[in-house]
Order: C-alpha cells, then sequence, then structure tokens
C-alpha cells in the first residue's frame, strides 16, 4: 500500500497525532528539551511499527501465512516486526529516502511549532 503525504512533519502527525500532547508529558516528567527529540523519535518509531500492524495485519498475515508454513506465524511476526525500519520505503517525491536525520528535523520543527 502506498499513502502519500505533504510533508514529513505530516507523515509524523499522521502516525503520532497526539505528538504534541505526548511532549508536553516529556517535559513535564522532568526529561530535558534537548533530549526531547530523541525520546519523541523512539516513541514515533514504536507507533510506526504498530500504525503498520494495526493498518497492514491483513497483508501481514497473508504473507505470514504463505511464506512461513513451516514456523510458528506468532514467532515469524515477532520476527518480521522487529526487522521494520523507521525508513521503511518512505521516500519523498524526488525519490530520496527519508533518513532518521530527517525525521528528528521535522520533530524538532514540530516542537517549535507548538512552542515547547
Amino acid at each position: 500500500m502506498i499513502q502519500n503525504f505533504d510533508s514529513v512533519d505530516d507523515f509524523i502527525i499522521t502516525i503520532f497525532p497526539d505528538i504534541e500532547t505526548y511532549m508536553g508529558k516529556q517535559l513535564l516528567s522532568n526529561i530535558q528539551w534537548p533530549d526531547l527529540v530523541t525520546i519523541t523519535y523512539s516513541e514515533f518509531e514504536r507507533r510506526f511499527k504498530m500504525f503498520i500492524v494495526q493498518n497492514h495485519s491483513a497483508e501481514l498475515n497473508e504473507y505470514l501465512n504463505k511464506e512461513t508454513k513451516h514456523a510458528n506465524k506468532e514467532t515469524m511476526k515477532q520476527i518480521l516486526l522487529s526487522t521494520i525500519s523507521i525508513t521503511l520505503n518512505v521516500r519523498n517525491v524526488e525519490n530520496y529516502q527519508l533518513k532518521k536525520s530527517d525525521y528528528l528535523v521535522s520533530i524538532g520543527n514540530i516542537i517549535k511549532k507548538i512552542g515547547l
């Protein structure tokens, strides 16, 4: 499945719709501002994997049923999920594959926009 987004910021907000609330709570729990981007990125990675599972579990199950008939399906699902990367075929309009630094910059931009 291919989904298009106007910007990396829009992509992040789609995957992590409550990012502002999450960052606010992190700051209230004495997380230092410089660490906020890194902590938020880690949570974004986790939520991206969950987004894939929630929105594409039928496709994952179909793939697992087809490719892993000889193995335990749940074990294979966990292995597959553990190998999903945050840059999983995420490309911009110039066909540039996004990297961690692209997401970190966008998270920093989101922080600046909300004024934390």
